[in-house]
């Protein structure tokens, strides 16, 4: 199950906050995999700036993808949302590499996330394109 959780350790002065999500999920190049993220949130506006940020996907096979992404989160829901999302952010996201097959990886895409009142995860679905670096065999 993943855990989300906001640390009071602040990212700099109040309102600015870090935040930690862990948990897991499918995609296309990754398989079943795992996330980790830490980045700080100003808790006043719901933006969470380029700068200080962790993120990263580990494969089914254990290669690391390490992405980036800033924007903010907006309050309600989209009109494409069902009616339990109560916050959203749609934002650009960038790859910057990795471990095993995603080492040297590139690549940008959007991520289409939302809180729900049904529970207390964030959820993710993010599209975009990714360039492998080919490995001599």
């Amino acid at each position: 199950m993943p855990t989300t959780g906001v640390d009071l350790e602040m990212c700099g002065e109040y309102p600015m906050i870090r935040v930690f999500n862990e948990g897991g999920g499918t995609g296309t190049h990754l398989g079943k995999f795992t996330h980790f993220f830490d980045f700080c949130c100003n808790n006043v506006t719901g933006e969470y700036p380029a700068g200080h940020m962790v993120a990263y996907f580990v494969a089914a096979d254990g290669d690391t993808l390490n992405v980036a992404c800033a924007g903010h989160v907006i309050e309600g829901r989209a009109e494409d949302h069902p009616e339990y999302v109560i916050s959203y952010f749609r934002d650009p996201c960038v790859i910057l590499g990795g471990t095993g097959r995603f080492k040297g990886a590139t690549g940008s895409g959007k991520t289409d996330d939302y809180n729900s009142s049904r529970d207390p995860y964030s959820h993710h679905h993010w599209t975009g394109t990714i360039t492998l670096v080919k490995r001599k065999i």
